[in-house]
C-alpha cells in the first residue's frame, strides 16, 4: 500500500513522527511518502506528482498555519479531484470544523485522539495483506501518543507571513584559523552586519569573538535603519534568548536575538520555538572549527531543515559544508562561494540569495 503523507515544511517533524509509528505499526507493508525522502539531483516537481498519481491513499496534516498554505492544498484538492482515498488529519489545535469547505465532508481524524488513531490504524489495516491490526492496540495508541506529541511540542507553534523579511542564523568562529583569515572574516561579517540591516533581513546568532565583532557592527548598522518600514520592531537592542527561557510565549519584539547552548533533545526546532518563534529560513556559516560549536550548529539546523550556505572563502568548516540552496540561486552561489576582494557586492549578493531562497520555500509551503 502507498501512503503519501502531506505537510508543510516547517511540521516536517510531525510528519515523520506520524510516518515512523505507521512504519512500526505495519512495516514493509507500506510505501509511505514524504517530500523530504526525494533523493538528491532529482527534479522534486516530478517526483511529487508521480507519487501523488501512484499512492492509493493520502494523509493531509492540518493545523491553522497549514492550512493556508497553498502546497498542501494543491496536494490534497488532486486527491479529492482525482478520486483518492484523502483523510485530513488535524493537530496542534486545528479541529474538524476549522477545515475548509472542500474538505469538510471527507472524514477527518484528530491526531491525538485514541478513537480517531484506532479508525486511522484500522483504515490502513483494511489496505495491507493481512487485512488488520495485528499489535497490541493499546500499546501502539500509547506509543502513537507519546512520539507524535513529542513533534508535536517541538515544532514551532507560529511562522512569519510569506511576505515578511527573511530570518538568517549566522554561525562561526576564527578558532584554529590563520591570522590572515581571521583578519578576512572579521573584515567580511562587518561587511555582512551591514548589508543584513539595509536589506531589513533579521538575524540571529550565538557567541564566539567572530560573531561578537558581527554583532557590533549589526547593531551600530540598525540604527541607520530604525524606523524604515519595520513599524515596531527595534533593531538598536538586543534581546537576549536561550533555550533556557521557556518562559518565552511570544518572540522578543526585536529581530537580533542572541542564542545560547542548545539544550534538550529537540535541537534546533526547540530552541527557536521557545525564542523567536520560528525556524531560520537560512543558515549562514563562516568559518569554524571542524571539532567546535560551528559545526555542531550546522548539524542543528541540518536537522531542522534550514537551508545551509557557507561562505567557503572563510575556511574552516565553511569549506567543508555542502550548500543546499535551491538549484535555481546556483550561479548566485557560485559567485558567492568564489569571493571576489569586493566584499560589499558580495554581501548584497549573499542577502539576495537569503531573498529568494525564502521566497522560493515559502511560497512552497
Amino acid at each position: 500500500m502507498r501512503i503519501f503523507v502531506s505537510h508543510i515544511h516547517e511540521e516536517r517533524k510531525i510528519a515523520e513522527s506520524l510516518r515512523d509509528q505507521l512504519r512500526i505499526c505495519f512495516a514493509e507493508q507500506l510505501d509511505i511518502f514524504l517530500a523530504e525522502d526525494i533523493p538528491l539531483g532529482m527534479n522534486w516537481l516530478d517526483q511529487i506528482k508521480d507519487t501523488l498519481t501512484k499512492c492509493d491513499m493520502l494523509l493531509v496534516l492540518f493545523s491553522k498555519f497549514s492550512v493556508t498554505k497553498p502546497w498542501v492544498n494543491i496536494e490534497a484538492g488532486y486527491g479529492v479531484m482525482s478520486g483518492k482515498q484523502v483523510v485530513p488529519i488535524c493537530h496542534s489545535g486545528f479541529e474538524r470544523r476549522d477545515l475548509p469547505v472542500v474538505y469538510e465532508l471527507l472524514q477527518a481524524v484528530d491526531l491525538l485522539v485514541d478513537t480517531d488513531i484506532e479508525r486511522l490504524l484500522d483504515e490502513v489495516a483494511r489496505a495491507t495483506p493481512a487485512g488488520r491490526f495485528l499489535g497490541n492496540r493499546l500499546e501502539a495508541v500509547a506509543r502513537w501518543k507519546q512520539q507524535i506529541s513529542s513533534a508535536i511540542h517541538a515544532t514551532p507553534r507560529f511562522f512569519p507571513p510569506i511576505e515578511s523579511p527573511p530570518c538568517v542564523w549566522v554561525v562561526g568562529s576564527n578558532r584554529g584559523l590563520s591570522n590572515k583569515q581571521i583578519e578576512l572574516n572579521n573584515k567580511f561579517a562587518g561587511y555582512l552586519a551591514t548589508a543584513l540591516m539595509q536589506r531589513k533581513i533579521r538575524v540571529v546568532f550565538g557567541r564566539s569573538a567572530l560573531l561578537n565583532e558581527f554583532g557590533s557592527v549589526l547593531q551600530s548598522s540598525s540604527k541607520s535603519v530604525r524606523g524604515d518600514a519595520l513599524g515596531n520592531v527595534a533593531l538598536s537592542e538586543f534581546a537576549n534568548a536561550s533555550a533556557m527561557q521557556k518562559n518565552l510565549s511570544s518572540p522578543p519584539p526585536n529581530p537580533i536575538v542572541i542564542l545560547g547552548s542548545f539544550r534538550g533533545s529537540n535541537g534546533a526546532a526547540e530552541l527557536f520555538a521557545e525564542t523567536i518563534g520560528h525556524v531560520p529560513d537560512v543558515v549562514i556559516v563562516i568559518g569554524g572549527s571542524p571539532d567546535g560549536r560551528t559545526a555542531d550548529e550546522v548539524e542543528h539546523a541540518t536537522r531542522a531543515g534550514i537551508a545551509v550556505l557557507p561562505l567557503a572563502f572563510t575556511g574552516g568548516v565553511a569549506a567543508r559544508v555542502k550548500p543546499t540552496i535551491d538549484d535555481s540561486l546556483s550561479n548566485h552561489l557560485g559567485t558567492i562561494l568564489k569571493a571576489s576582494r569586493d566584499y560589499a557586492s558580495v554581501a548584497q549578493l549573499i542577502c539576495t540569495v537569503l531573498e529568494k531562497q525564502t521566497s522560493i520555500r515559502r511560497a512552497l509551503e
